[in-house]
């Protein structure tokens, strides 16, 4: 008795029990939650998220034989990732790069669920409307 005692106290203390990271919001809850922000935060954040996602559907098409989606998509992170750099200011780079390697992390991680869970990347709710808006800016 005293060992499940013992095994239920280590496992319930809270050195073991951890919050799950915060589910990914779309980027269009962040334009509504951020409204009325006006220090260019909101668009950078925008052009980065949108550079990241281009470049994973970039990688994709590309290691898929779709060269010219690759292209496509290649191209509009570009853009994304230029237009966020002309807002930020000061422009950071360590930021810059250290955000788009979070972003790229957490698009890949849905993606690669999804395509796991249903065979379609695009069945993720997040992947699926980020890119609508990311079309609909770029």
């Amino acid at each position: 008795m005293r060992f499940w005692a013992a095994l239920i106290l280590v496992l319930t203390s809270p050195s073991v029990i951890q919050a799950a990271p915060p589910e990914m919001k779309t980027i269009d809850d962040f334009i509504i939650d951020n409204a009325n922000a006006t220090n260019g935060g909101t668009e950078v954040f925008i052009g980065l998220r949108c550079s990241s996602l281009y470049a994973l559907l970039s990688r994709y098409t590309a290691d898929n034989n779709m060269a010219d989606a690759a292209k496509v998509f290649k191209d509009r992170s570009g853009s994304a990732l230029e237009i966020a750099m002309k807002i930020q200011k000061p422009y950071n780079d360590e930021y810059t790069k250290g955000q788009l390697e979070l972003m790229g992390e957490a698009y890949t991680e849905r993606f690669l669920k999804a395509k796991a869970r249903t065979g379609n990347f695009g069945d993720d709710e997040v992947i699926r409307s980020d890119w609508k808006t990311c079309d609909e800016l770029f």
